[in-house]
């Protein structure tokens, strides 16, 4: 008895020191996008991206470029226990974009998973962002969707 113990000790040590340590949770993956108003590209656009996970919020906010462009890299969190400890992943993923002083949802959505790209279905995320779309219900897939006036590409 005490050596299978041993041997689970060590197996389980093995693995999470080679497998847990080198790979985050993904929390927000990298997100890429251009903001536009009638087509034209938007320098200057406060961009706001939020990421509630657990009791932990994170928050990162950035400007449009002269060509509308904004970018932000993955939001990955290390955690042992919620890597291997059985339960249904839930982070709030949002996007606000700020124009003249107001706020429109550009993305809210629920990340069930903490797979790198695994809000689109392992394709990167890069979003049109046209201000004069309405904030609508849009489908990833047949099974999820997302609120908000970006469009995936």
């Amino acid at each position: 008895m005490r050596t299978s113990i041993k041997i689970f000790v060590l197996v389980l040590g093995g693995l999470l020191s080679m497998d847990a340590l080198s790979k985050g949770l993904v929390l927000f993956s990298h997100v890429d996008g251009i903001v536009t108003k009638e087509g034209v590209a938007v320098e200057g656009a406060k961009v706001i991206r939020t990421a509630l996970w657990k009791d932990e919020k994170f928050e990162q906010s950035t400007l449009t470029n002269k060509k509308g462009h904004f970018s932000f890299r993955a939001i990955q969190q290390e955690s042992l226990f919620w890597r291997y400890f059985p339960h249904n992943p839930a982070v709030m993923q949002r996007l606000s974009i700020v124009i003249d002083g107001s706020a429109k949802k550009a993305w809210k959505f629920t990340k069930g998973n903490y797979d790198l790209n695994g809000e689109n279905n392992k394709k990167a995320l890069f979003m049109e962002c046209e201000l004069s779309n309405d904030e609508a219900s849009r489908d990833i897939d047949e099974l999820r969707s997302y609120w908000g006036f970006c469009t995936l590409k």
